[in-house]
Formats: structure tokens, C-alpha cells, sequence
């Protein structure tokens, strides 16, 4: 009777286990359908957009190389690859991308919760939690307990801001673009703290050699979780995302992409709000095993091998992902000269065309002028390394061939990379560039030096011909044009030394209309001899605060310009207008030169290119005018008509003595 009991009880307790073990995998079947559903309908709309911070290394950031990486970029892609839907990455501000987010520009947005931003976006589980410090001078008293009185530097658009205005109204926040911008005002002594993540300003401290001049404070001033956001109108993507998190959590891969960014362990975590269930479901796995085990063998069996499987294809998936971060075009191709693999760069170099087992000319033709396949052929038949330059379309591809040495297995191949190379070229063009400026400068301070003091005698001869009476009067008319002309030979002395007097990057007060006129008088010889009418307007004195340098050759760079359109031309004119339009100066540049055709005002700007006859122009002038306009915070934007004239027009943020408004700090 009692063995009956027992095995009755037995009975009941399997019957439990398996009711309860079908109706989870009866929900998780119902859940596969259901993320099937919504990435069928994501996908057929095209790729989801991840728009997020640009500077906030490691977590993610736009590298020098021009790729957008770092962690959570890494998350984003395996969330791309789980769920096999496309998702497309886009730097921002980090307050420009909170809005493009709200304004649906973008799908998806790693960032703190907050009542405020629950009011336009939805939030999915927890991704990770991390840990906001407060980081002061080293040798400074200051702690956590004085941030009420202090003047602290935080990133405009973060959530410490909320925090620090909801918690902290007292303290006095000064915004701006990212950590390593808040770290040089620091130790500028013009706050007295900086607000920003423990991993990010931990970057930012070693990467600026500051360590031993500032220091983290041990308590943090919050820990919380970190969620993707996504717009209110899109729900349905939540679901897609919180199963694509939960397989990532129960796979660890946050901490794989730690071990790659980091090579320990974070103070990132993961929050493992479904843990309660986990440790049900294991328990009562656990349970079903002791009664049911040999009826479940064979089951278990199968599951190992899907578990193996699963795992050799989490390798290949992380493999084809490392594979394709890879900025250079990689391209494998096999002796029968057929491409065996490729990564995403190789495939945006075919112009997104699939490359899928073509002969690789397929892929290079387009840039290709004989000398890629040279090398590759060249790998084949002496296995050896190639290597060549290929310039076309305003562009430079450095190549280079790799032989692959697997005769034994049949694997004979060559690996092809294709790097655009273009910044290093139009970089080196510059620095280049900036030491003949140098050289040119040293040169026009010492003729400046030897001019002036023969300049100073004629003066001085002049004023004692005047004072003795040695000349007659009808000589004294010409007197008068020997000091006219000393006096405008002074003018332009200062006017070259003004323009060539190396400033660094100081940032200084400058009145654009003092500074149009002295560019203006560096051009007078050209421009009076080819008749050319330069005529400079403006309602009033427009001064801003930047840098002395950047502004001479954005200005000189376009005047010359102008001279050259209208070089020729009838009535040729040049016209300068400066103005204020709110906080920014605002000059307009006119010419009533040859003007640019349709089809060329948008490669205007681009590196090397030039609607100038051979060996007028190097393609550089206006694209360094763009840099610097924009490392500056300035914009530009040109019109023109062809046969009439072309107008540039040129906003400056007029800034204050800390600088422009929004302008990021280039040396971070």
C-alpha cells in the first residue's frame, strides 16, 4: 500500500511537471510567431535606424577612420544579426539624437528612463547598467556631499542633466558637446567638476594623459539601468527587441563584447529581470529529470546537439560580424579567379550590388584601371604580396594582394583589400601645405625686417629734404608721392605679416570687417591689375570669437577663388557683404564670374576636384574651407548660375571667450 502511495505521488508530481513544461514551450512557441510577425513586417519597411551619441568612447562613438563603432554599437549588430533584420547606424549629438528619435528620423536609442522621456518614447528590457561618477582636480577636497554649491560640466542632451536639475538645483551646470570637452574645462579651472559615466570619462582621463591631474570619486553619483528607447508609435518593435535581448543575456555576449573593448570584465552588468523564471524552469527540469529520465534520454540527447549546433553557429555569426566591421573592402578570391567570400565594405565598394560568387572584377571594375588585377594575377603566379594606388572619381584606393598557401586542402586563394584612402592623401596634402605656409611666413618676417628699414630712411631723407628747404616747390609734389607710396608699402608689409603670424589655436577676438580689409589689401596688386572691382559692404562691425587662423584661410581661400572666376570678365566684380543673423555672423561672397554648371555644385567641396584648366588648381582650396568651417562650427553653402555668378554664404557662430557655441573640441 505504501509503495502504492509513493508511486501515485510520483505520478502527480510528473504530471505537474510535464503539464507546466508544455505550457512554456507552448508560450515560447506563441513568442517565436509572434517576433517572426514583427521582424516580417520591419523588414519589408527596410533597415531600422540606431542614431546615438558620436563621442562617448567606448560606449560609442565615430572613430578617426570614419567608422561609428564601440559597445553598444556591437549589442546593436548582434540584435540585427538574432533577429536577421537590417539595422543601420547613425551618429548624432547626443541632444540631436534624442530628437531625431522623437521625430521618428530614427528607430532605436540606448539611454537612461526618465518621467520626461517616457512622455514620447517606450522603453524595452534592460540592456546593461552603469555606473555616473563625478570626477574633480586632483589634490581637490571636494565630495559627493558638496555638489549642490559646485559649477559642474555635463553633456547637453544626457540624462545627468535631468538628474542634476531634478536632485541638485543648486549647483550651476555648464553644457557641452562631450566628457573630453568637460575634462579640459576642468583642468582649465573653469568648473569645478565633471558629470559623465564611469567607462566614458574613465576613457576620456587615459586617453588625454590625465591621469594623476584628475581623479574619479569612489561613490558614484547614480547607478541605473540603461534600455532601448524607441518612438511611442512603435511598440511592435519592442517585442522584436526584448526576445532578441533576452537570447543575448542568456548567451552572455555582453560580456564577449566587454572582453573585446575592455579585455576584463566592466562595470557593465546586465539586469536579469526574467531570473525568477529561470530559476523555476531549472528546478523544475531538475525535478522531471529524476522521475522521467530515462523516457527523456533520447530528448536530452537531441537537445545536446542543438546546443552544439546553436554554439557553432554563434561562432560563425560573431566571426561574419568581426568580418564585416573590418573598414577595408575584403575580398576573397579562389584560383579559378570566382570570389569565395566578401565583407560589407566589399559589397558598399560594388555599389551595394551582391557580389555572390562573381569574378571580383565585378566588384573593382569600377575603380579598377588594370593594376588591381595586375597585382591579384601577379599573387597567383609568383605567391607573393602586391600592392598598388588607384586614383579615380576624386578618390584614392590603396590595394593590396595576400596569398593564401592551402594547396592541401584544395584552397588555393588570394585575399584582395580594397582602403579608401583619400583623407590620408587630402591630410598629408595639408600638412604639406601648412609647413610651406610656415616656411612662407618665416621668409615675409625677415624681408619684412630688411624692407622696413630701408623704407625708414627714405622716410626719414624725405622729412629732412622737407624740414632743411632743399627742395623746391615745385619739387615737393614729388616728395609727397615718395611718402604716399613709402606709406603703402608699410601697409602691405603688416597686411602679409598680419595674415602669416602664426596664432595656434587660441580662441580671440576678431572684427571680420578689420579682417576683410587687411585680405582685401593683400589682393589689391592682383585685383588692380586684372581691373577687377572688390567692394566690401556692412551695416555694422561684426566681431566673433574664434580662431585668427582658420578665419584668414577660409576667407582668402574663397576671395581667391572669386579673383579667379572672374578673371577676364566684363565689369568683373567681387562683392562682400557682412552681416549678423542671430547668433551667427553671416557674410555673403559674390562674383559675377563664370559660375559653376549644375552638375558640379555638389562635388564642390570634394577633396580634389576642380573646375580649373590643368595645372591651376589642386581640387584642395574649398575642401579645407570646409574643414575648417566645420571644426570651426561654421557652415557654408553656395549658389550659382552658369554664365552669371556664383554666391557663397558663410555662417559663423559668433561664440563667446570660451569659444563658439557647440564647437567640439578637436584635440579630445
Amino acid at each position: 500500500m505504501k509503495r502504492s502511495r509513493n508511486f501515485r505521488a510520483i505520478l502527480a508530481v510528473s504530471l505537474v511537471v510535464l503539464t507546466v513544461f508544455t505550457g512554456y514551450l507552448a508560450h515560447r512557441d506563441s513568442e517565436e510567431a509572434r517576433v517572426k510577425q514583427v521582424v516580417e513586417k520591419y523588414r519589408s519597411q527596410g533597415p531600422l535606424i540606431y542614431g546615438a551619441d558620436d563621442s562617448s568612447p567606448p560606449m560609442r562613438f565615430m572613430d578617426s577612420d570614419g567608422v561609428y563603432k564601440g559597445v553598444v554599437v556591437d549589442y546593436i549588430n548582434i540584435i540585427a544579426i538574432e533577429l536577421g533584420i537590417e539595422i543601420d547606424t547613425k551618429p548624432y549629438k547626443f541632444s540631436e539624437g534624442l530628437d531625431a528619435l522623437a521625430e521618428g528620423e530614427t528607430d532605436i536609442c540606448d539611454i537612461f528612463s526618465n518621467p520626461e522621456r517616457s512622455k514620447v518614447f517606450e522603453w524595452s528590457d534592460s540592456i546593461y547598467n552603469i555606473r555616473t561618477v563625478l570626477t574633480v582636480n586632483e589634490g581637490s577636497d571636494i565630495s559627493l556631499e558638496d555638489i549642490d554649491g559646485l559649477k559642474v560640466a555635463t553633456q547637453e542632451g544626457d540624462y545627468a542633466n535631468w538628474y542634476m536639475e531634478t536632485n541638485h538645483p543648486d549647483a550651476e551646470l555648464i553644457y557641452v558637446h562631450d566628457i573630453g570637452q568637460a575634462l579640459d574645462y576642468l583642468t582649465a579651472g573653469l568648473v569645478d567638476a565633471v558629470i559623465g559615466d564611469e567607462p566614458v570619462t574613465s576613457y576620456y582621463i587615459n586617453n588625454k594623459n590625465l591621469l594623476g591631474k584628475v581623479k574619479i570619486l569612489d561613490k558614484a553619483v547614480y547607478e541605473e539601468d540603461v534600455y532601448l528607447a524607441v518612438p511611442k508609435d512603435e511598440e511592435d518593435l519592442l517585442i522584436a527587441l526584448n526576445y532578441a535581448i533576452d537570447k543575448i543575456k542568456s548567451r552572455g555576449q555582453l560580456e564577449n563584447i566587454q572582453q573585446k573593448w575592455f579585455g576584463i570584465s566592466t562595470p557593465l552588468t546586465e539586469n536579469a529581470s526574467h531570473g525568477w523564471v529561470n530559476y523555476l524552469l531549472a528546478g523544475i527540469t531538475i525535478v522531471a529529470a529524476v522521475f522521467l529520465y530515462r523516457k527523456i534520454e533520447t530528448k536530452t540527447l537531441r537537445k545536446l546537439v542543438r546546443e552544439r549546433t546553436a554554439e557553432l553557429e554563434k561562432s560563425n555569426s560573431e566571426l561574419e560580424r568581426m568580418f564585416d566591421e573590418i573598414p577595408e573592402s575584403v575580398i576573397v578570391i579562389d584560383k579559378d579567379r570566382k570570389i569565395t567570400s566578401f565583407n560589407y565594405a566589399a559589397k558598399e565598394l560594388s555599389v551595394g550590388r551582391e557580389p555572390d560568387k562573381a569574378e571580383y572584377g565585378y566588384v573593382t571594375d569600377g575603380i579598377d584601371d588594370g593594376s588591381i588585377r595586375a597585382i591579384v594575377e601577379e599573387t597567383f603566379k609568383g605567391h607573393r604580396d602586391g600592392e598598388t594606388t588607384v586614383s579615380t572619381g576624386g578618390k584614392t584606393y590603396e590595394c593590396r594582394s595576400y596569398y593564401i598557401d592551402a594547396k592541401s586542402s584544395g584552397f588555393e586563394s588570394v585575399m584582395l583589400t580594397v582602403k579608401d584612402v583619400t583623407l590620408e592623401v587630402v591630410k598629408n596634402s595639408q600638412i604639406l601645405r601648412t609647413s610651406k605656409m610656415i616656411a612662407v611666413g618665416q621668409l615675409a618676417g625677415g624681408m619684412a625686417h630688411q624692407i622696413r628699414n630701408p623704407l625708414g630712411i627714405i622716410r626719414t631723407q624725405s622729412f629732412i629734404l622737407r624740414r632743411k628747404g632743399l627742395v623746391r616747390e615745385e619739387g615737393l609734389a614729388s616728395l609727397d608721392y615718395i611718402d604716399e607710396n613709402v606709406s603703402r608699402a608699410e601697409k602691405i608689409i603688416s597686411n602679409v605679416m598680419d595674415f602669416w603670424r602664426i596664432s595656434g589655436t587660441d580662441v580671440e577676438k576678431i572684427n571680420l570687417n578689420r579682417a576683410f580689409d587687411k585680405i582685401a589689401g593683400l589682393l589689391e596688386s592682383r585685383t588692380r591689375k586684372l581691373g577687377i572691382n572688390m567692394i566690401i559692404r556692412s551695416d555694422e562691425e561684426v566681431e566673433i570669437y574664434s580662431n585668427t587662423e582658420s578665419i584668414k584661410h577660409i576667407f582668402m581661400n574663397i576671395l581667391e577663388n572669386a579673383v579667379d572666376a572672374v578673371e577676364g570678365r566684363d565689369n568683373s566684380t567681387v562683392e562682400i557683404f557682412l552681416g549678423r543673423n542671430g547668433e551667427n555672423a553671416e557674410i555673403f561672397i559674390k562674383d559675377n564670374g563664370i559660375g559653376v554648371r549644375e552638375e558640379d555644385i555638389d562635388s564642390l567641396f570634394n577633396p580634389f576636384f576642380t573646375t580649373k584648366p590643368p595645372g591651376k588648381g589642386t581640387g584642395l582650396g574649398l575642401f579645407i574651407t570646409y574643414s575648417e568651417l566645420e571644426n570651426i562650427g561654421g557652415t557654408i553653402d553656395v549658389s550659382s548660375e552658369y554664365g552669371i555668378g556664383t554666391t557663397f554664404r558663410i555662417e559663423i557662430p559668433v561664440g563667446d571667450e570660451h569659444g563658439q557655441k557647440d564647437l567640439q573640441n578637436t584635440h579630445s
